[in-house]
C-alpha cells in the first residue's frame, strides 16, 4: 500500500459528510437575488401587459361601434326635428297670405302630419356630452346605448310675426261705377284736336281739365260704353284761370241723364290709396277700338284703363295739388283720382318729369277745387264729404 493512498473506509467519510447544492443557503439567496432583479426589468419594459393596464385603463374597442351607433341616432332625431320646424316655418308664412280676422281660429288648427310627427326629444332635449366627441369630459353615469331615454319636453308654441295688413281691395261694384262713370273726350279747335279723360259729376254733366275742352267754342264728343259710344257734347263751363285748369261738358242724347256719377270728397290725405282711371294715349293709341272710332265708327270706344297709388303729399299752395304715384300718361288729363271708397279726392292734370333723373311725378288737383268752381258755375256736386 502506497502512503499517498487513502483508506476506503475514510473516504467513504467525506463522501457523506458533503452538503448537496439544492441545501446550500448561499445559492437560493443568489437565486433569490437574481429573480428579483429580472422581475423589476421585465416590469419597466412592459412584458406585464395586466400590471400596465391597471395603471393606464383604455376603454374596450367593442364599445366604440355601440357610441357610433347612439350618436348616430341622435342625429337622425335632430334631422327630423329640423324637418318639422321648416314645416311649421311653411305654415305660418301660409297664415299670412291669410285674412287677418281670420288667423286666431286657423293658428289653433293642428300642425301638418309632417310636423307633429317630430320625436319630442329631438328640438327640445340638449346633444348628450357622450355623443359629442369635440367636447371633453367623462360621459354621464348611465350613457349608452342602454341609458333610459330622457324624459319627453314639448318644444314652446311658435309665434308669428304680426301679419302686415294686405292693401284694401277695390270694394264690390267701385270697378263697374268707374267704369261708367269714366268718358273718353275728344275737341277739336282751330285745327287742332285733343284727346283726353273725363267724368260725371252730375246728371248729364262730365267734368274735364281746361286744356283737354281747348275752347268754351270746341266741339266736343265724349262717351264711353255705357253710354253705347260717342256723343256731342256742348261746354258749359270754363276757367278763365289756368291755374284752375277745369271745364264742364254737358253730353247731348238720350240716357246720360241715368248714368251713374261720382261723390267728390272733402281732400285728400298723404299715404292714402288711389287709383287712376282715364284713357291714357299710349294704350289708347294700341287699342283697335281707337281706329275704329277714328273711321267713323262712333260706336267704338277704348276702354278704361286703371292704375293704383298712394297720395305722396298734397302741396299747401293756390290752388294746392296732389302729387300721387297712380300711374299717369298723355291722355289721362280730365280723368278722376278716387279713394278706395270710389269717391273723387282729385282730378288728374298733368305730368312733370326730372331732366336728369327721369323720375315723373304725376299731379291732380284737389275735388274741393273741382266743387268750388261747379258751384261757382251753377252745378250742385255731390260732396264734398
Amino acid at each position: 500500500m502506497s502512503g499517498h493512498d487513502i483508506p476506503s473506509e475514510g473516504r467513504d467519510t467525506e463522501r457523506a459528510e458533503t452538503v448537496p447544492w439544492y441545501r446550500r443557503t448561499g445559492f437560493w439567496f443568489a437565486a433569490g437575488i437574481l429573480l428579483g432583479v429580472s422581475a423589476v426589468l421585465l416590469h419597466a419594459y412592459g412584458f406585464f401587459p395586466a400590471l400596465r393596464r391597471a395603471e393606464n385603463p383604455v376603454p374596450p374597442v367593442a364599445a366604440a361601434p355601440a357610441e357610433a351607433d347612439d350618436a348616430a341616432a341622435r342625429l337622425e332625431r335632430l334631422r327630423a326635428g329640423n324637418k318639422g320646424l321648416e314645416d311649421e316655418v311653411l305654415r305660418l308664412k301660409a297664415l299670412l297670405r291669410e285674412d287677418p280676422c281670420a288667423l286666431p281660429a286657423l293658428l289653433g288648427k293642428a300642425a301638418p302630419e309632417s310636423a307633429a310627427a317630430v320625436p319630442p326629444d329631438s328640438a327640445s332635449t340638449p346633444p348628450d356630452p357622450a355623443a359629442t366627441p369635440s367636447i371633453p369630459g367623462p360621459a354621464p353615469a348611465g350613457a349608452g346605448k342602454d341609458a333610459p331615454a330622457p324624459p319627453a319636453v314639448s318644444p314652446p308654441p311658435a309665434v308669428s310675426p304680426p301679419a302686415a295688413a294686405p292693401p284694401p281691395a277695390l270694394p264690390a261694384g267701385i270697378a263697374e261705377l268707374l267704369t261708367g262713370a269714366t268718358v273718353f273726350v275728344v275737341s277739336s279747335h282751330d285745327g287742332s284736336v285733343g284727346l283726353g279723360s273725363g267724368f260725371f259729376v252730375a246728371p248729364g254733366i262730365v267734368a274735364t281739365n281746361r286744356h283737354v275742352a281747348r275752347s268754351p267754342q270746341a266741339r266736343v264728343i265724349a262717351g264711353n260704353k255705357a253710354l253705347g259710344g260717342m256723343r256731342r257734347a256742348d261746354v258749359v263751363a270754363f276757367s278763365a284761370d289756368e291755374d284752375r285748369d277745369f271745364a264742364l261738358l254737358k253730353i247731348d242724347g238720350g240716357g246720360s241723364a241715368a248714368a251713374s256719377f261720382l261723390r267728390i270728397a272733402r281732400g285728400a290725405e298723404r299715404t292714402e290709396r288711389v287709383s287712376a282711371w282715364g284713357f291714357p294715349g299710349y294704350i289708347a293709341a294700341i287699342d283697335p277700338k281707337l281706329s275704329a272710332m277714328a273711321e267713323g265708327d262712333i260706336k267704338s270706344v277704348p276702354d278704361v284703363v286703371y292704375s293704383e297709388g298712394v297720395v305722396s303729399v298734397v302741396l299747401d299752395r293756390v290752388p294746392p295739388v296732389i302729387l300721387h304715384t297712380a300711374a299717369l300718361s298723355q291722355g289721362n288729363s280730365g280723368g278722376p283720382l278716387v279713394n278706395a271708397a270710389g269717391v273723387v279726392v282729385g282730378i288728374n292734370t298733368f305730368i312733370r318729369q326730372a331732366d336728369q333723373s327721369y323720375s315723373q311725378t304725376n299731379i291732380a288737383l284737389p275735388g274741393s277745387e273741382l266743387a268750388a268752381f261747379m258751384r261757382a258755375n251753377g252745378f250742385k256736386p255731390t260732396g264734398p264729404e
